[in-house]
């Protein structure tokens, strides 16, 4: 049978849902080819016709060698037709049954490859699944059937002209209806609406489904606009599937599907390798955001693919070379640093290069941005710990010492500075490691060719390797390169200097900047993420999930752990403690990995943090503990001064006071010898609330003034929240509802603006107190209200306990059926609460039932002593009068 002159058919060769295959001898590209007949009704439509064509036509631009190509579009009378690639081979899961794992992983790698290469020219699959991929007698993977069912359907399906990347995409389709998208005329560049709600707003329409379920993403079940992201999790089913021969999503149908909705998957077998495991989780995630783009899974797979290193065998050559060189000795110090290291990493502090001879853009790029790069890059070695830039900055910018005292004062050991410059033809960076004390330690001086737009990447590698040679000669790091556009290296470099100015909305715009040019430069997102965190944009944990995927892709595993250290921070100090928890155990198991002893301790304090926000109080005082034990072993007393702390902190809750007392003693007198203004208004601070629950009043004014005035000294914003709030509750206790209420409302707007929410959930409940003492009912019950609205979004159930509480003593005496509602819910969630046993009192006093009142006056008394002793004597002095009326 013959088609249009041109086509000699040959065998049918399948049927599916879109139409006929047919086997045929192309005469004129003499070639074999697939024609497949595409039956849709909408083709009977001119316009659409037409449109299908141009696309279909666009589809054939696809050429890949792991992509069955469309080669034409024809026409038999009504019926189109699309001559594809003809391959010969068996379907991906047939042919990988009984393949050793690596053979799958690089048939995974080579879908990973398509997909990379589609997404790159707009083109989404939406379809991927097993009977979508052949494999060849070759053995190689080709993905059919790109944009077929994508462009048979109801969408108005446009090629974007700019490749849409995790920076582009915007809001997850997931998240979208809780926040109002910008108004199509918005000037924001960053706005989610650049052609429509995203730049992929034109693939799928709201409430169209196209796809398999059973390897749909959650936007896809949702009927939601779907981009690049919903291939990648389609590709971790089909790889779950073709890995451990199961399904990772429990049930069929719509259980399924609510099981995917919910991210309800289940266990991973734990035969998987590490990155395998980390890759599908990936993968499997419910935010778009957060998956790993199609490149990131090839560099991921690579990793997991490669031979074993053969940096052992360098390092070891190096060493036979020093050894000939005569540097026995050297090499029996440890290297350059040896002295320094003998318990713990040297802690490197990264100075402001100094440029010469640079335009704009060389200084953004090796002035600004090199510090950071060199600064990822050394952080790969054991033997150092590079203070964060945010840090250094810091410490650059305070005049409160000279510079040496400071940089002491922060643990510094180490500081690198140089100078960069262009002479003749060559870019020049000489650096040198000292002590200091001022001893060199080690130099480098790197050279590179001026036109290289490179030159700053790669000259940051070849120093960083240099000063690693010097710190480790016999541990030799396998670095990470970095091939990054020029472009994003200069936003970047551009956003440190505006955010080291104190500029953070013009820096985030140029950090956006160069993650939109560099989805992959993982310290230019993680600035980002870290950034929004801080401007409370709700994308940050998105971004910063982004980070941490880019970091590992690259190689960065320092950087991976810093993205999961700002994940827990951001969590906690938003309240997501289930969140910040996971974050926190991946990060732990991270540095124990990179047996990394210094962020080890650092990730046990912050998990105590998180546990004790869910009242694990045991738990949380044994990973202080844990903490404060590695701290000692290390020789870290500036470290040291934040467990102890916290370890005060559950002293003070069991109300050992005496315990809480000395442990922030020893704090100030730590913090006063070392001259560090920043541990020592901590310590004041947290000795004024100890001599508030040992009802100083007076004493806990001044180390609280005194406390804060060093704060505001050092512009630590965000570190006036607990003072003031103490201060407003001294002020209450003391009858000053005036002063009280301006030092709380001071203390709530810090709150909202810096996002601590569990603090402003505290700021809220004390504001009503107030109220409630000036007889200001409806004042009291709004900011109760909202405490309660705080609690449950958190979860937080003594903050909701508390509000219901506070709402039940504002019903009274009018609304007695009220309040017991409101107090049954509060009994239910924290039934030996002082505030809700002592409310509970106010209302069996209003119902004539004294003897209950006053049982519920002393069970409040009892547990006030010994968690909240400054509201003691008021609730003593209720039951004394309680007592009286009931014997008068």
């Amino acid at each position: 049978m013959r088609l249009l002159d041109r086509f000699q058919v040959r065998a049918l060769a399948g049927r599916g849902g879109m139409g006929e295959v047919v086997l045929a001898w192309d005469e004129v590209l003499e070639r074999e080819v697939a024609l497949k007949a595409v039956r849709s009704e909408q083709l009977l439509d001119p316009e659409t016709r037409a449109r299908f064509k141009r696309e279909a036509l666009a589809l054939a631009q696809l050429n890949h060698p792991h992509v069955c190509q469309v080669f034409d579009w024809v026409e038999v009378g009504d019926q189109p037709l699309l001559a594809l690639e003809w391959i010969e081979g068996r379907r991906l899961d047939e042919a990988a049954a009984g393949m050793p794992v690596k053979g799958k992983l690089r048939l995974l790698r080579e879908v990973a490859l398509a997909l990379e290469a589609a997404h790159a020219k707009g083109l989404v699959h939406r379809d991927l699944k097993p009977s979508n991929v052949m494999v060849t007698p070759e053995g190689h993977a080709k993905v059919l059937d790109f944009g077929l069912a994508r462009l048979a359907s109801e969408g108005t399906f446009d090629t974007p002209s700019a490749v849409p990347t995790l920076a582009t995409l915007g809001e997850s389709p997931l998240t979208q209806s809780s926040r109002s998208l910008a108004s199509p005329g918005s000037s924001d560049p960053h706005s989610s609406d650049r052609s429509g709600p995203s730049v992929w707003g034109g693939i799928t329409q709201v409430g169209s489904f196209m796809g398999s379920p059973a390897y749909a993403s959650p936007e896809q079940l949702c009927g939601r606009k779907v981009g690049p992201p919903s291939d990648l999790f389609s590709l971790g089913v089909l790889a779950w599937e073709l890995l451990f021969d199961s399904t990772p999503f429990p049930g069929k149908g719509r259980d399924h599907g609510q099981a995917v909705l919910r991210g309800e998957r289940l266990p991973m077998p734990k035969h998987a390798p590490r990155r395998v495991r980390e890759l599908l989780d990936a993968l499997l995630s419910r935010e778009p955001l957060v998956r790993p783009t199609a490149a990131q899974v090839v560099a991921m797979l690579d990793r997991e693919l490669a031979p074993p290193s053969a940096a052992r065998w360098a390092a070891f050559a190096a060493a036979l070379a020093l050894l000939a060189g005569g540097g026995l000795a050297w090499l029996r110090a440890g290297g350059a640093v040896a002295d320094l290291i003998t318990r713990h990493p040297a802690r490197l502090a990264i100075l402001p290069l100094e440029g010469y001879n640079l335009d704009a853009r060389r200084t953004a790029e090796f002035v600004d941005a090199l510090p950071e790069l060199l600064g990822s890059l050394l952080a790969e070695s054991p033997r150092l710990s590079i203070l964060a830039p945010d840090e250094v900055a810091g410490l650059l910018q305070r005049a409160d010492q000279d510079l040496s005292a400071r940089l002491r004062k922060a643990g510094v050991e180490l500081l690198l500075q140089g100078r960069t410059s262009i002479e003749g033809t060559q870019l020049v960076v000489d650096l040198d490691l000292k002590d200091l004390h001022g001893r060199r330690r080690a130099h480098t001086r790197v050279v590179g060719p001026a036109s290289d737009p490179e030159a700053a990447q790669l000259l940051a590698r070849q120093a960083a390797d240099d000063l690693l040679r010097a710190v480790a000669p016999l541990g030799r790091v396998h670095l990470p390169e970095y091939h990054l556009p020029p472009a994003a290296l200069a936003a970047f470099g551009e956003g440190r200097r505006l955010r080291d100015k104190g500029q953070p909305k013009e820096a985030l715009a140029a950090f956006r900047q160069a993650t939109s040019v560099a989805p992959d430069f993982a310290l230019a997102v993680l600035q980002q993420g870290i950034l929004e965190a801080q401007l409370g944009e709700p994308a940050s944990r998105a971004t910063l999930q982004w980070s941490r995927f880019a970091a590992r892709t690259q190689g960065l595993r320092r950087t991976e752990l810093r993205a999961l250290l700002n994940l827990v921070l951001d969590g906690s100090d938003k309240g997501l403690f289930e969140q910040a928890l996971r974050d926190a155990e991946l990060a732990l198991d991270l540095a124990r990995r990179l047996k990394d002893r210094e962020d080890e301790a650092a990730i046990l304090n912050n998990l105590g943090l998180i546990q004790l926000g869910r009242q694990e109080t045991a738990k949380a005082e044994a990973s202080f503990q844990a903490a404060l034990a590695l701290q000692q072993a290390m020789d870290l007393p500036r470290e040291m001064t934040a467990i102890r702390n916290n370890l005060a902190i559950i002293a003070k809750d069991k109300g050992d006071l005496d315990k809480a007392e000395a442990l922030y003693q020893a704090n100030l007198d730590w913090s006063r010898q070392a001259q560090d203004s920043l541990a020592q208004s901590q310590a004041l601070i947290n000795l004024g609330d100890v001599a508030i629950g040992r009802l100083r009043f007076d004493q806990a004014t001044t180390l609280l003034q005194e406390g804060m005035a060093l704060r505001e000294a050092s512009g630590n914003r965000p570190g006036l929240i607990v003072p003031l709030l103490n201060l407003g509750i001294l002020a209450r206790l003391q009858g000053r509802s005036a002063e009280a209420s301006t030092h709380l409302s001071r203390a709530l707007a810090l709150c909202r603006e810096f996002h601590r929410q569990p603090l402003e959930g505290i700021a809220l409940l004390e504001l009503a107190k107030v109220y409630r003492l000036e007889g200001q009912v409806a004042e009291a019950l709004a900011q109760d209200r909202a405490a309660q609205v705080l609690g449950e979004a958190l979860p937080d159930p003594e903050l909701q306990a508390r509000a219901l509480a506070g709402q039940a003593e504002a019903q009274l005496p009018g609304r007695p059926a009220l309040a017991e509602d409101l107090l049954s819910r509060a009994v239910a969630l924290r039934p030996g609460d002082p505030q809700v046993q002592a409310a509970l009192a106010t209302l069996r006093q209003a119902q004539g039932r004294l003897q209950e009142s006053r049982q519920h006056l002393s069970q409040a008394l009892l547990e006030a002593r010994k968690t909240c002793p400054e509201e003691a004597p008021a609730l003593e002095k209720r039951l004394k009068a309680l007592g009286a009326k009931d014997d008068h």
